[in-house]
């Protein structure tokens, strides 16, 4: 038996109707009257061939599935994000944390172990920073990750800190490693993170690669600095046999006090022509649900829990600290979400609680991302800065002919 998958949406808009799922962005367009045979048929016993070919693709891309298989999906933490330290030993141009060797914010490893234990059975848990390395007791936070936790295990970090003499507890330890590095050539990294970082990523790369560990990523946060390097970064994590992550610059931290010469306020990335709309339409994916504080959590360097990392950008947004939980289980947090004054003022930014976006035709394939909210949404006005351009494409392309 067919039933609409529970990451299904559906829209509908004069005689059309879109149905797409939320999770993977996929969507088709159909007619009212074709949308109203599915719902008859789906409460049949039996399918009639005739819908039989539509309803399997419906099934293949996420939109239908079969019995209840979701039911005991929803809502559960599958994934964690532990910022151990906002100490750093670089100070890059750009960091929203400010992270520097200066810095004395950090987790104790007695909490970050009770934190692993009370999770042990969610999908993935993250170290990161600041630089993580750099925390005095990483080594025995990274082998008890590695002995007492059976998902998959992460790194974010610069990689200066990794070399031959630990490489191997590295990829003893981790599953996955996030390199940063922001430039496709040495001179720009140079400009961004430091003489001599670039160089020594690459290597570490070759280093993890040659131990078996090949589940890796470089990010690339996009600012005036690198910009014109994007091409050339795709290409060079391409020879390397990387995964590249392409990043917008969020002005916060240092990266505001750098931001005259890290964003000229020239930026296009939500710029599309009505032109582009056959080649947008084929391309278009459905803005996914937000999955903070409803499957994934962010823990920051100074106890609080945030539901992701762009959220601690406002302290209001914190749903606890550690030393209010009487359990590092965290699971009881987003079970419990509802009832956090942190969590509802976080929720009252998304798009879906936004007044002037909720009645939107188009608004599953605008923006769904809290920091775009920051980046972009205008106050005064009400309103996203990019609206009346987007919409009036945005409805061409969804609802056009």
């Amino acid at each position: 038996m067919y039933q609409l998958s529970t990451n299904s949406i559906i829209m509908k808009n004069k005689n059309k109707v879109v149905l797409g799922n939320q999770r993977n962005g996929k969507w088709v367009r159909i007619s009212e009257q074709e949308y109203n045979d599915l719902c008859r048929v789906l409460h049949t016993d039996t399918i009639d061939e005739k819908y039989a070919k539509k309803i399997e693709t419906l099934y293949r891309i996420g939109i239908l599935v079969k019995d209840d298989i979701e039911k005991n999906e929803k809502d559960k933490l599958k994934s964690l994000l532990i910022a151990i330290t906002n100490r750093c030993n670089l100070r890059c141009l750009h960091c929203g944390f400010s992270a520097g060797p200066e810095e004395t914010d950090q987790l104790s490893s007695k909490d970050i172990k009770e934190i692993i234990d009370a999770n042990r059975n969610i999908g993935s848990i993250t170290l990161t920073g600041g630089e993580p390395l750099i925390h005095p007791d990483f080594w025995d936070i990274a082998d008890y990750l590695g002995e007492h936790f059976n998902g998959s295990k992460g790194l974010m970090s610069n990689v200066t800190l990794v070399n031959r003499d630990n490489i191997d507890r590295i990829v003893r330890n981790f599953n996955n490693v996030s390199i940063s590095l922001d430039a496709a050539t040495p001179e720009t990294c140079n400009c961004i993170r430091g003489e001599g970082v670039f160089e020594h990523a690459i290597e570490v790369v070759g280093m993890l690669k040659e131990k078996g560990l090949t589940d890796i990523s470089i990010s690339f946060v996009v600012t005036d600095i690198n910009r014109k390097e994007q091409d050339a970064f795709k290409k060079m994590c391409e020879n390397l046999g990387v995964k590249p992550m392409i990043r917008s610059f969020f002005s916060i931290g240092r990266g505001k006090e750098n931001e005259n010469i890290l964003e000229s306020g020239h930026d296009n990335s939500h710029k599309m022509s009505i032109e582009d709309v056959p080649e947008i339409r084929k391309k278009m994916p459905i803005i996914g649900t937000c999955d903070a504080a409803v499957k994934s959590l962010y823990v920051q360097y100074d106890g609080k829990i945030y539901p992701c990392p762009v959220a601690a950008v406002n302290p209001e947004f914190s749903l606890k600290h550690l030393n209010e939980l009487e359990t590092k289980d965290l699971q009881l947090l987003i079970d419990g979400r509802l009832a956090c004054s942190g969590y509802c003022k976080f929720e009252d930014t998304l798009s879906e609680k936004i007044e002037s976006c909720a009645k939107c035709k188009v608004k599953s394939f605008c923006w769904g991302c809290i920091i775009d909210y920051f980046m972009f949404f205008d106050n005064e006005n009400s309103k996203m800065k990019f609206c009346d351009e987007r919409k009036k494409l945005l409805e061409e392309v969804i609802w056009g002919d």
